[in-house]
């Protein structure tokens, strides 16, 4: 017997640290996401984990016992405890695990390192796999808003926010008529979530407002400009309350157009505004060739 699952991967367009203090945030789905195979079989209580990047590389392997749930063997003992946590949560919810064997494939149809969901994606097949509410599993084994785990479960483009701590989101729709001037760049590394939401901040009433006023203006807006302005003034009101350097003053001030950091500060992926041409040229002049149109990487609806 074989189940399968599929779970798309996420940009954080706004709302970043804010939406931890309950800002409204735009995130949005990739056309990328990640394959989540269970097949049964007649080995006694043992379940072999192999997780395969998209080029189709092993970059994670474990065995289990599940008479005890303990790890029998495994290439990466960090990641195997990780999983194992969350697999032993899990049970404890759903009887997900009977007695027999598993071998359970997964595969990102993204780098690993460019920070589009790896553990997002997994945390909702693995809901799926389990018939449990994913956010279970990420308040229980991780930490962060959800908006990622909530893109994944709706598969489109949401406002997200965080009442009393609980998520609420709403789908949208969005449709730039720009969107051959937006682009992705990516910065060559990857930024740890977990570790940048330790990072303090201070943000204000007014503060929190205006974000969120930005992420509900910013899916309405029919022009390049309205759209660079809404993002110059969000870069400015992070800055502001992380006291970190906005990435475009920081790495690239020659650069002529928009540039603003998407999730956490100093890693994966910026958007960028400008024509293909020169921001092809611009970046990897810079040693960033890993350059994506907004329309090739976002699924829309």
């Amino acid at each position: 017997m074989e189940k399968n699952y599929y779970s798309r991967g996420k940009l954080l367009l706004t709302g970043e640290y804010a939406v931890l203090q309950g800002a409204t945030a735009v995130a949005v789905p990739t056309k990328l996401g990640q394959h989540l195979t269970v097949k049964t079989n007649n080995t006694n209580n043992i379940l072999s984990w192999t997780a395969k990047d998209d080029k189709d590389k092993t970059w994670f392997y474990c065995k289990l016992s599940l008479d005890n749930l303990s790890i029998m063997e495994t290439d990466n003992e960090d990641v195997a405890n990780s999983l194992l946590k969350m697999l032993s949560f899990c049970k404890t919810k759903s009887s997900f695990l009977n007695n027999g064997g598993y071998e359970v494939n997964t595969k990102t149809e993204f780098p690993i390192d460019y920070g589009l969901g790896t553990s997002s994606t997994l945390i909702n097949n693995l809901s799926y796999w389990a018939n449990m509410d994913p956010f279970l599993i990420l308040t229980e084994c991780f930490s962060g808003s959800g908006f990622d785990v909530a893109v994944a479960q709706c598969n489109a483009a949401i406002h997200y926010q965080l009442k009393n701590n609980y998520p609420h989101w709403e789908k949208k729709s969005i449709s730039f008529p720009f969107e051959e001037n937006l682009f992705f760049v990516h910065l060559n590394k990857k930024a740890i979530s977990r570790e940048s939401i330790k990072d303090k901040t201070n943000f204000s009433l007014s503060q929190l407002n205006r974000i969120t006023d930005i992420s509900k203006s910013i899916t309405q807006v029919t022009s390049l400009l309205e759209f660079e302005i809404l993002l110059n003034d969000h870069e400015e009101i992070i800055a502001q309350a992380t006291g970190k350097t906005p990435i475009k003053r920081d790495l690239f001030p020659s650069y002529n157009g928009t540039i603003k950091s998407l999730g956490a500060w100093g890693g994966d992926f910026i958007l960028v505004t400008g024509e293909s041409g020169y921001i092809e040229k611009f970046f990897k002049s810079k040693g960033y060739n890993s350059i994506f149109k907004y329309s090739d990487l976002i699924l829309k609806h």
